[in-house]
């Protein structure tokens, strides 16, 4: 190479201004595909979150025009018709708070026809896929339980069963379970355990409605 092909320092160093202008360019370009990328994904996420909080309302609606439909039904003294109508509710529309109320109001009515074990799934049912969501029902689908075992004449089974309740949730609720277990144990000619019940009211739940019953009821044992 001659003498003057040789690049001047002055073209050496524009040379890598500009190799490092391209390497910049690449390395934003990288990235931007990846932000691009990320930005897109997001929208996805947030538009599928979106639709299905949709369905989901929508769901819920259903699900509630079904209940009204079942105790409309039941008003107007249809009881058959509308215990149909809860059964196509609770299938159809299960994991809504409605369904839930469905089930509840389908196994009161099975317990009701003296069709305890019907009655007993469907409180099961109930306890397994809405939990303790709501407070009342949970309280009714458990003393079901127990309910369809008294019926049954299985009263120890039935008494544990209330107790059990008390033991893991306590509230108001907790002396109405000991009072029917009370009851159960009674029915089963256990007095000592009838006692220890009723025993249990009064010390560890002294406000509750029912202790002047409670202490009336320990009094006569």
């Amino acid at each position: 190479m001659a003498k003057n092909d040789r690049p001047t320092k002055a073209e050496l160093e524009e040379d890598r201004f500009v190799e490092w202008i391209m390497g910049v360019f690449d390395f934003l370009k990288d990235r931007l595909q990846l932000v691009i990328g990320v930005v897109v994904a997001l929208l996805l996420i947030v538009s599928g979150a979106l639709y299905t909080r949709n369905l989901q309302e929508e769901e819920r609606l259903k699900a509630s025009h079904s209940l009204g439909k079942v105790l409309m039904i039941e008003a107007n003294g249809n009881i058959v018709a509308a215990m149909e109508a809860a059964e196509i509710l609770v299938a159809e529309h299960r994991g809504t708070s409605a369904a839930g109320q469905g089930a509840v109001f389908l196994a009161n009515r099975y317990f009701n026809q003296g069709r305890f074990n019907e009655a007993k799934n469907l409180y099961e049912q109930f306890l397994d896929q809405y939990g303790d969501t709501d407070e009342v029902l949970f309280f009714a689908a458990w003393s079901g339980i127990a309910g369809c075992l008294e019926s049954q004449e299985e009263f120890v089974s039935a008494a544990k069963k209330y107790e059990q309740y008390a033991d893991q949730y306590g509230g108001e609720q907790a002396s109405l379970a000991l009072i029917d277990a009370a009851r159960c144990y009674g029915l089963a000619g256990d007095t000592t355990a009838q006692k220890n019940a009723l025993t249990r009211i009064t010390k560890n739940f002294p406000t509750s409605p029912v202790v002047g019953k409670v202490r009336e009821q320990l009094q006569a044992l």
